[in-house]
């Protein structure tokens, strides 16, 4: 029940973010937007999706950030992305 919760929230936070972030560029102040933030919301939403079992959704958010050239370091996460494909054996 936790985890489920933990989903919802994850997926709410992402939500607020997308949000905050169109504002501040309909608003001309792109100066502003944190992708820290972004990164930090996005690895959290794969790691619930993870927990929750949703291997599917973890892949695909992980791959996301992984692309995403604004995050240098996101290529560690393909650890996780192997961790993945290791419990349903591929």
């Amino acid at each position: 029940m936790k985890l489920t919760l933990a989903l919802e929230k994850a997926k709410d936070a992402l939500n607020k973010d997308r949000s905050l972030r169109k504002l501040r560029e309909t608003h001309n102040m792109v100066d502003q937007i944190n992708t820290d933030l972004t990164f930090s919301v996005c690895l959290n939403l794969a790691n619930m999706y993870e927990a929750n079992k949703m291997f599917a959704e973890a892949l695909k958010t992980y791959t996301l950030i992984v692309k995403n050239n604004n995050y240098p370091m996101a290529g560690r996460l393909k650890v996780n992305m192997g961790n993945i494909y290791f419990k349903q054996q591929k």
